[in-house]
């Protein structure tokens, strides 16, 4: 089987599993839910949950790459898999899981998102905000935190981005590096049209505001002096 059929035919079993896990959650078959996306996991990516959770970040990248390029296609399948279960551990009540799966399922979507390469599933990135309402409440990684940063800005939630651009430059303690990240940040927001910024929720003055406090606060540590 050439890789373009052999793709499509992995695509194909994906969107039937999920069609498969849908109409189990609306029927409130929640273990038979569970079971078939523990079939889908075999089936399209030999693999089950316990073990992508108990990857480490580098190793679960690097689980769906080949010599060092990631397989978005199947990145994104394992995302789609592991928020379907997140989903489905939460209406359990079973919130540690829940979370488990969520954090994980956040991180390969964001990971996937921002790699290169061909993909036919851009459509589940939405996933992303999906997550966020869930988990969003909680302490993320720093590693996700970075990742999200890049994916609100890119889709232009630029209020959303700021917000979480001072987070990280307060977490960072200012250092050089965020505050260079965060005028570079203001630089490309102040490129864009008034209608763009405000769609994304922010003014052209909320962002010029943006870049001059960072531009105080080198200041006040004598980077520009």
């Amino acid at each position: 089987m050439e890789q373009n059929d052999y793709t499509f035919y992995i695509i194909s079993n994906f969107l039937n599993y999920m069609d498969s896990i849908v109409n189990l959650k609306k029927a409130a078959n929640y273990e038979g839910a569970l079971q078939i996306t523990s079939e889908a996991y075999f089936q399209l990516l030999g693999v089950d949950s316990l073990l992508l959770n108990s990857l480490e970040d580098t190793d679960l990248i690097n689980f769906f790459s080949y010599n060092g390029v990631l397989n978005r296609d199947k990145a994104i399948i394992a995302g789609s898999l592991l928020k379907n279960e997140g989903d489905i551990y939460r209406i359990q009540n079973n919130l540690d899981e829940s979370y488990q799966r969520y954090l994980k399922a956040l991180q390969i979507y964001l990971e996937a998102y921002r790699r290169e390469g061909e993909t036919h599933l851009t459509g589940f990135f939405v996933d992303v905000e999906r997550i966020m309402m869930r988990i969003g409440r909680y302490e993320l990684p720093m590693a996700i935190k970075e990742l999200l940063l890049d994916y609100y800005e890119k889709e232009g939630h630029y209020k959303k981005a700021e917000s979480l651009l001072e987070e990280l430059a307060i977490i960072n303690n200012l250092q050089q590096y965020t505050l260079v990240q965060g005028l570079f940040f203001y630089q490309r927001l102040l490129q864009k049209s008034d209608r763009e910024l405000s769609t994304g929720k922010l003014s052209r003055e909320q962002a010029e505001e943006g870049f001059n406090r960072l531009v105080n606060r080198f200041k006040q540590q004598n980077i520009f002096q």
